[in-house]
């Protein structure tokens, strides 16, 4: 049985990988995630089976151990951890990392994809539609030419030198 004064369990084959990871769990669902890898600490056979997965701080192997290593992502690229509670991040922006395009492509694609579909006479009937609204509404033809705004991008602008 895995405890906190036999350190040697794992090494004489008395405690299985599933008494491990269940124990792991059972600490990660009563543990604050800040104050994991402290508690994980308290037993020495955990720390020693958690030294098998791949990892940089205890918190990080207790993720591999529960959820496999997923470290590396579909393109071959070494992912960043971010917490126990969220797992791993991508591997860059989408500037440079194409698992992050992927899903920029799946969560915002549609909207670019109705777009390509429009002709340029519907595109040029939208952009004089929204000129007309601005026009109606605030006196110009878009939100920077209006009197009220005007004065804010100056006051930016000034902000920023």
């Amino acid at each position: 049985m895995l405890t906190k004064t036999n350190p040697d369990a794992i090494i004489m084959g008395t405690v299985t990988e599933i008494e491990m990871i269940d124990k792991l769990m059972e600490i990660a669902e009563v543990t604050d995630p800040k104050f994991l890898s402290r508690k994980i600490k308290h037993y020495p056979e955990l720390v020693k089976y958690l030294d098998s997965f791949h990892g940089s701080n205890l918190n990080e192997k207790a993720y591999n151990a529960i959820h496999g290593d997923s470290h590396i992502c579909k393109y071959g690229n070494q992912m960043k951890f971010r917490s126990f509670t969220y797992g791993y991040r991508m591997c860059g922006n989408s500037g440079t990392c194409k698992c992050k395009r992927d899903i920029m492509a799946g969560e915002y694609g549609a909207i670019s994809m109705a777009a390509k579909k429009r002709t340029s006479a519907e595109q040029a009937k939208i952009n004089q539609k929204r000129r007309e609204t601005c026009l109606e509404k605030y006196g110009a033809a878009n939100g920077k030419g209006t009197r009220v705004m005007i004065p804010n991008i100056k006051d930016i602008s000034a902000g920023r030198k």
